[in-house]
């Protein structure tokens, strides 16, 4: 079971300055964020201290936070809050770390995602979230 930090690895299979812009512009983002959901709104270009949005207003979702450090194709930290009609998290933290592959052309991509999450649930259900998004980021890229 996670605990109040979970870590989710996907390797990439293109180039590091690709996956980089595909994770650091609103361009980039709206091409695979909620891919599978019409009328996915994003507005996040990585700047440290700008403030971000992703929101999918059909299913009530709206994700936002504040960039916190942009490493350039290596390193992005930001915070997060999630908002939905059942609940307005209070706000986490997110390292996204970029690394060329060793074994296979590509990129390795690894999230650590970290709240202040009084039970499991969160973990879980963030999990859950980065496993899938981190998919469509593969395959939108392939």
């Amino acid at each position: 079971m996670p605990g109040p930090r979970i870590h989710v690895a996907q390797f990439v299979a293109a180039d590091l300055s690709r996956v980089w812009t595909a994770l650091t512009t609103s361009a980039g983002v709206g091409s695979w964020w909620w891919s599978h959901w019409a009328g996915v709104d994003v507005r996040f270009d990585a700047v440290v201290g700008d403030d971000y949005s992703i929101a999918a207003p059909q299913q009530g979702i709206h994700l936002v936070g504040r960039f916190e450090a942009v490493e350039p194709e290596s390193r992005l930290v930001l915070t997060w809050r999630w908002r939905d009609a059942e609940r307005s998290d209070p706000e986490e933290r997110v390292e996204i770390r970029l690394t060329p592959s060793t074994e296979r052309p590509g990129t390795e991509v690894t999230v650590q995602h970290s709240g202040p999450w009084t039970s499991d649930a969160p973990g879980e259900l963030n999990l859950q979230g980065w496993t899938f998004t981190l998919g469509q980021l593969a395959r939108t890229l392939a």
